[in-house]
């Protein structure tokens, strides 16, 4: 959402940014952000029924809820459900005689049952299938699902390094979503994510500026940690550092802890 969110989100990368020495590349920090989410509503998963699955964090988990409620998001939530089977589905293996100028082009594989998604030879296919899915969702969807299905649109645009629409996606999902809902603030977070991808950084810097601002603990900490980012692919290493070395201090175990020494031991500090 993974967009490095949605199928992708697993698979955490650590190859270095061209032409940002010590950071990681933007698109793997984007690998994070709906784990987080999961991190974040992960111990009240009891308490209000918030069925979350890691894959899609917030987005997964408001569908999984959302299949439960009235009827009337019943073929909404079903749509919703299968564009995620479809982006999580494996590409089908290369035919070992694809090279051959005579060889006859592989048949797509049809779906055994419903809960088997149809599988695709490139990725572009795969995400052109799930964003087709979301359309269909969208005309039948409002509300929440409607927002969800949007953030999960613009994950998918964020896979395809199509940066602006998919900037202009999560803008949207942020504008709609309340004041105090988590997904505005991971939409705020995708957006600023992109602008980076485009060379926008000092945007990209006054958004995470914003969310820092907005509220403390997780969220803050978040904030600070794609500061680190932006600050040192502007040149600002020491700066990064020392937001790097603040952090660690307040967060003192956990995959975040880990991911901030990563960061400090890439920046040389």
């Amino acid at each position: 959402m993974a967009n490095k969110y949605t199928r992708k989100g697993r698979e955490r990368g650590s190859e270095a940014a061209p032409g940002i020495p010590g950071a990681t590349a933007v698109d793997d920090q984007f690998v994070s952000l709906w784990a987080r989410a999961f991190a974040l509503v992960e111990p009240h998963l009891g308490s209000v029924g918030y069925g979350l699955i890691a894959l899609v964090a917030v987005l997964l988990g408001a569908w999984g809820v959302s299949g439960y409620l009235a009827g009337a998001r019943e073929a909404a939530t079903e749509h919703f459900g299968k564009a995620v089977r479809i982006y999580e589905a494996d590409l089908l293996p290369a035919a070992k005689d694809e090279a051959k100028p005579d060889a006859k082009p592989e048949a797509k594989p049809e779906a055994k049952n419903d809960d088997e998604p149809p599988r695709f030879k490139t990725a572009k296919e795969r995400a052109d299938a799930t964003l087709a899915e979301l359309d269909l969702l969208q005309k039948k969807a409002s509300g929440s699902l409607a927002a969800e299905a949007g953030a999960f649109r613009a994950g998918i645009l964020y896979d395809q390094g199509n940066f602006a629409e998919a900037e202009k996606e999560f803008r949207k999902v942020a504008d709609a979503a309340g004041k105090d809902d988590p997904l505005r603030v991971l939409a705020r977070e995708g957006a600023a994510l992109c602008l980076e991808n485009q060379g926008k950084v000092d945007e990209a810097l006054a958004i995470y500026k914003e969310i820092e601002g907005a509220g403390g603990g997780f969220f803050k900490d978040r904030a600070q940690f794609d500061q680190a980012r932006a600050l040192a692919a502007k040149g600002s290493k020491a700066d990064a550092e020392k937001l790097l070395k603040d952090l660690l201090g307040r967060v003192p175990q956990g995959g975040f802890h880990e991911e901030i020494q990563n960061r400090l031991a890439a920046l040389g500090g």
